[in-house]
């Protein structure tokens, strides 16, 4: 059996091949672009969670320094718990929080065990917190004697023997921290007493370190 097909056929094929293949196209394009448009809505909104919550933590201080671009700080010196020399390179492994502390300092004291039970949260997670004292009488011996009557562990027996910090770094006064970016580079500076595992505290440090 012979089947003829006309040109008129043909030609009314070829249009709703084409117009098929149009569709399709069309179809995918919005839908990349809606998926792109919900990527987008999901990034912004997760920014604007971010910032709300680096919002209530900074809060948390009677004054907070944020650098967009990291600074480095000046180089110095100061002994580690077991009394020998280190500098910031030595910490150059992930995220570090460095608390500027004395023992004449009431604040300062009432956030250390804050401050250590942030370490013990997050030090699995790239986060190191140590505490420097710059007592200027008494020495490394003195200040361990203090921790040990408090429970306090040895994240907080660094000592700044000679000054160095304070001599080379403006202080507007203690406690003050330093939040370092795993290049050893000044993220934050926070001014104040605070408790360190507070709810806007763990998130914020969640946020940072996820």
């Amino acid at each position: 059996m012979n089947y003829k097909v006309s040109y008129k056929t043909v030609s009314l094929l070829i249009s709703a091949t084409f117009l098929l293949f149009f569709v399709a196209l069309s179809f995918g394009y919005y839908e990349a672009r809606n998926q792109e448009n919900r990527v987008m809505v999901q990034s912004q909104s997760q920014i604007s969670a971010h910032n709300d919550v680096v919002e209530d933590f900074e809060d948390f201080f009677s004054k907070t320094t944020h650098f967009d671009n990291p600074k480095e700080l000046p180089v110095v010196t100061f002994l580690n718990p077991e009394g020998k020399i280190v500098s910031w390179d030595d910490f150059k492994r992930g995220y570090t929080l460095v608390n500027i502390w004395a023992t004449w300092c009431t604040p300062c004291v009432v956030e250390l065990p804050s401050l250590e039970k942030l370490q013990s949260i997050f030090k699995d997670n790239g986060l190191s917190v140590i505490a420097v004292s710059v007592d200027m009488s008494g020495g490394q011996e003195r200040i361990k004697a203090f921790l040990n009557k408090r429970n306090i562990s040895d994240f907080a027996l660094y000592f700044d023997k000679e000054g160095l910090i304070q001599k080379n770094i403006p202080l507007r006064g203690i406690p003050t921290t330093f939040l370092l970016n795993p290049e050893g580079q000044l993220l934050y500076i926070f001014e104040g007493e605070a408790d360190w595992i507070a709810p806007p505290a763990v998130d914020f440090f969640s946020k940072l370190l996820n």
